[in-house]
């Protein structure tokens, strides 16, 4: 069973590519995605648990780009939508809920 990744702290010029390369050294990905590039996050999903917590260990704190990630399992709120929150700070006074994944990009309007 795969398992998804909160990846925070991101280099904004970060792309999807470059992510899944950096996590593909831990194990399979099964996918990767720069949710919203001005935010600088993004969720991973690895092959299974175990791998998960591998990139974790390996990858949380490491630099990518000119920044350095923090790596935990991807929260969900009440809803079950995943949330711009890693897991381990539950008592984060703001979360950010992504938005669905419908294959179009996000931009940012600059407002």
């Amino acid at each position: 069973m795969s398992k998804r990744l909160y990846v925070g702290n991101l280099d904004y010029k970060v792309t999807d590519d470059q992510l899944k390369k950096a996590f593909e050294k831990v194990g399979k990905v099964v996918s990767a995605e720069v949710v919203v590039k001005p935010m600088g996050f993004a969720f991973v999903e690895m092959e299974d648990d175990a791998k998960a917590q591998e990139a974790i260990n390996a990858l949380n704190g490491q630099m990518l780009g000119e920044r350095e990630m923090k790596v935990d399992f991807a929260k969900s709120d009440a809803s079950g939508a995943e949330v711009a929150v890693p897991a381990s700070e539950p008592e984060a006074e703001e979360m950010i809920t992504a938005p669905e994944i419908t294959g179009e990009k996000v931009v940012d309007s600059g407002k």
